[in-house]
């Protein structure tokens, strides 16, 4: 039993709604505030420092630099130049005001790691990303990445089996004749539900598809993402334009980004009969969206985890995924979704067309797949396995 409260600095990459974000987010707003004593750094700023200040935790924007997933820009440049003074800053901090952890909630930030390792506090390195060469831009080479986070960690936190592959791999291979091989913990946390929402009745699922505009009998088809070639957008309309069904479809395609152009263009050049696409944008509440929807697709080259899928789920909502990743670890094929080859578009189109014509089936994998979120991907069980992590590390360190 702890007889003081921990201190304890979390280094976020940014502040705007995103996955890696609502994760961090959702262990602040439950975080045991007699444990730990909490102070929040964002290098960006967004709409989710409000959580911390409201809970009356410490939160300000620092602008750490990005060693993957950055824009070049003068900005960057000027900015990267200045990380030295900053890390050797938040050292003199880190070791003055006696913090006892510090939590580095992304890959994509490499500051706080630094600090810790050279302050000598235990740090935790919560990796939301997967760390192959097509997932992100990379400052410097992801192997010097991956070694960095193995040597200035305690505890490394994974959000899937795929994502803890890619590294584990990298490192049996790297450190296969070396004496130096970090000694830091891995773990697997799955990524929580942000809320867990009523079961959806009838009504509610009336209403939505009455204010989207989707008829009563028209099946409707979700696809949710950034429209970048990481998220295959073009896969989706490729597997809608194969299908066949018996009446109506549409297919809702919320999201933008660098492909919406080219998306655009080749819905106006489909020819199809009974069968829609709308290009909605991107929304920041997308539960309207998951009422009305028979079937949620994802069709990513690579996920380190796929926050979407659990969402759908708790919604009822039967998924079809590609096998690209993280969403292993959250369908299981044939009982709460399909999950397909990463390219096979006609596989995509072969379970919808199944799904469309079983209206038994789509609700029996709705109901098993909220089962499911509801039992292994909770906000609690989140939130008590990071802390019993974090505790472990902190003992470890001492």
């Amino acid at each position: 039993m702890m007889l003081h409260q921990a201190k304890v600095l979390f280094a976020a990459h940014s502040a705007q709604p995103g996955g890696a974000e609502y994760c961090l987010d959702v262990l602040l707003r439950a975080i045991d505030r007699n444990i730990w004593d909490a102070e929040v750094f964002f290098a960006c700023d967004g709409p989710l420092i409000d959580t911390p200040r409201s809970r009356g935790l410490p939160a300000n924007i620092v602008a750490m630099s990005w060693w993957i997933g950055f824009e070049p820009s003068g900005w960057y440049w000027r900015n990267l130049v200045r990380c030295p003074w900053r890390i050797a800053g938040l050292v003199r901090k880190l070791r003055a005001e006696k913090f006892d952890l510090v939590y580095t909630n992304t890959a994509a930030i490499f500051e706080s790691a630094l600090a810790a390792r050279l302050a000598g506090v235990p740090h935790v390195w919560h990796i939301h990303e997967m760390l192959t060469p097509s997932y992100w831009r990379s400052l410097v080479p992801l192997r010097h990445v991956r070694r960095c986070i193995l040597r200035w960690s305690d505890a490394i936190i994974f959000e899937s089996r795929a994502a803890r592959r890619v590294c584990e791999e990298y490192w049996n291979k790297s450190f296969a004749n070396c004496t130096t091989k970090g000694t830091a913990d891995v773990y697997v946390v799955p990524n929580p539900l942000r809320m867990v929402p009523p079961p959806v009745t009838p009504e509610q699922r009336r209403l939505a598809r009455e204010l989207l505009g989707v008829s009563e009998n028209e099946f409707a088809i979700l696809w949710i993402g950034q429209f970048i070639p990481r998220k295959n957008p073009q896969l989706m309309l490729a597997a809608f334009h194969q299908t066949c069904f018996p009446g109506k479809s549409v297919l809702f395609m919320v999201g933008d980004g660098p492909l919406r152009l080219p998306l655009l263009h080749d819905v106006e050049n489909l020819e199809m009969t009974n069968k829609r696409v709308r290009l909605d944008g991107f929304r920041h509440n997308i539960d309207t969206y998951l009422l009305a929807s028979d079937v949620l697709v994802l069709t990513s080259a690579e996920e380190s985890f796929g926050l979407v899928l659990l969402e759908a789920a708790a919604f009822a909502v039967p998924v079809i995924t590609t096998d690209c990743g993280g969403p292993s670890d959250i369908v299981a094929h044939a009982k709460t979704g399909f999950i397909v080859p990463r390219t096979d578009d006609a596989a995509i189109a072969k379970h919808l067309v199944t799904l469309a014509a079983d209206n038994v089936l789509r609700r029996r994998m709705g109901e098993a797949a909220r089962e499911r979120v509801l039992n292994e991907f909770t906000p609690e069980r989140y939130v008590a396995a990071v802390q019993e992590i974090m505790k472990k590390t902190m003992r470890r360190g001492r």
